[in-house]
């Protein structure tokens, strides 16, 4: 078994190969300074009155990478910026707004502008601006769990809100006035963008923590075939190499996440069929956290209802500032910004035994509502998206445990991703139960005059 050339302790996942020295890692010490990386750390070795010269990294970016690397550097130009913004005009009074936000508060600010119906597509968006920190989960017992990163899937009827969601919601829209909610120079938009091009331009992101929104999925599978392959490597953060008669793309491992779009036509019986044509693309799903938009009457009037209301002038952005001031805050926090280090301690989320017991008590009403059936529609990684939204949720109370090692898992946060896993897990069956009904039993339900008023029910 391959050992890690850091700790020498022998790797039980897929081990990782630093593209600056060359030399095989464990999942702790992957990154380059984790592992005291010397082809990082090649300059300091050097005495400025030798003329030595040091031989550059043997991975050099060629084409389009290289060319996305200019890309690269205005975004993190644009991060460090409005980091420094926060650090020096604005620190006190987010880590004061920190103290008292959390999953239910912005929860209560989407209801109040979306309202009870759609504010759960922009809640999901945002808990993964969060959740791209890729922060460790962990258990009792002091091991790892997994990480809070997590690829997002909405798909479903044309016209159902999913790009704004998505895309106007996470960058803004001045056009219509949407204030930008996402993390700044951390959103790679992917509009007109080819598949090609994607597994070309993947290398420039290589150890890096980016969302790739791509409005248009379909596209991806129209133009180019064999996608399913590299898509599934891309989320697993596995190895990417493509190699054809024009041109060979030389390995390397995709660190960021996904955030995608795309329709799906709802048949009869509640059964839907989405719009790729190749018959292996339930295996990408499978690697998302996905959530289905039908078009019904509830949905259509609420969506009339918000746009309404965004005609009149009523839809208040007046948290959209300290929301993504909060946002850069906490990740900048979490991936250890060296603009910020020794400031605030970086630390994992907390998997607690109570948490666990509320997935497996869903996991078991669901299953004994679905009735007896040969094969489930949905795989046990949802209950994996479900704790990995928890976690991504439960950063949000960064600030309220200053005094902590390790983040609590929130309870609110709990009972929202619970919320999803209960709701995906019906949509999925074809809704062969009601979702509110099993979410009431269980005792994690949130009503709506609890989400009006921002009750903090345990």
């Amino acid at each position: 078994m391959t050992k890690c050339d850091f700790c020498k302790k022998e790797i039980t996942t897929i081990p990782f190969i630093c593209k600056y020295c060359g030399g095989t890692f464990c999942e702790e010490h992957r990154m380059p300074e984790a592992h005291k990386c010397p082809g990082i750390h090649a300059d300091s070795l050097i005495s400025p009155l030798e003329p030595i010269s040091v031989s550059p990294p043997s991975k050099v970016l060629k084409g389009s990478a290289a060319d996305e690397l200019s890309v690269v550097k205005r975004m993190d130009e644009e991060f460090d910026q409005h980091l420094d913004y926060v650090l020096e005009n604005r620190l006190d009074d987010i880590v004061k707004f920190g103290r008292n936000f959390s999953a239910i508060d912005l929860a209560v600010y989407l209801v109040k502008n979306f309202g009870k119906i759609l504010f759960f597509d922009p809640l999901l968006t945002l808990a993964q601006q969060y959740a791209i920190a890729d922060v460790e989960i962990v258990n009792e017992a002091g091991g790892i769990s997994g990480r809070s990163g997590f690829n997002l899937a909405l798909f479903g009827d044309p016209g159902t809100g999913k790009t704004f969601a998505s895309k106007d919601f996470i960058l803004g829209d001045p056009e219509k006035g949407v204030p930008a909610h996402g993390l700044p120079g951390r959103n790679r938009y992917c509009g007109g963008m080819t598949p090609a091009r994607f597994i070309q331009i993947g290398r420039a992101y290589e150890g890096k923590k980016f969302v790739f929104i791509v409005t248009e999925l379909r596209e991806w599978f129209t133009h180019s075939s064999g996608m399913v392959e590299p898509l599934k490597l891309a989320m697993e953060h596995g190895i990417i190499t493509k190699e054809t008669y024009r041109e060979i793309v030389e390995p390397y491992r995709f660190t960021s996440f996904f955030s995608v779009n795309y329709n799906a036509t709802i048949k009869s019986g509640k059964e839907y069929k989405v719009s790729m044509r190749d018959p292996n693309f339930n295996a990408v799903e499978d690697r998302m956290l996905c959530r289905l938009h039908v078009l019904t009457k509830e949905r259509y009037e609420a969506l009339a209802e918000a746009q309404a209301r965004a005609w009149r002038g009523e839809t208040k952005y007046e948290l959209a500032n300290e929301i993504r001031d909060h946002l850069t805050l906490v990740h900048a926090i979490e991936t250890v910004h060296p603009k910020i280090r020794g400031m605030f301690p970086k630390k994992p989320v907390l998997l607690t035994e109570r948490t666990i017991d509320l997935i497996t008590a869903t996991r078991k009403t669901i299953l004994e509502h679905i009735g007896y059936k040969d094969t489930l529609s949905f795989s046990p990684r949802l209950e994996m998206r479900t704790l990995q939204l928890a976690s991504a949720l439960s950063l949000i109370s960064y600030f309220k445990h200053e005094e902590k090692d390790v983040l609590p898992m929130d309870d609110q946060a709990v009972r929202l991703a619970l919320r999803f896993y209960v709701e995906e897990a019906a949509i999925r069956s074809r809704e062969s139960f009601d979702s509110a009904h099993i979410l009431f039993d269980l005792g994690i339900y949130l009503a709506d005059e609890d989400l009006a008023r921002g009750i903090r029910s345990t």
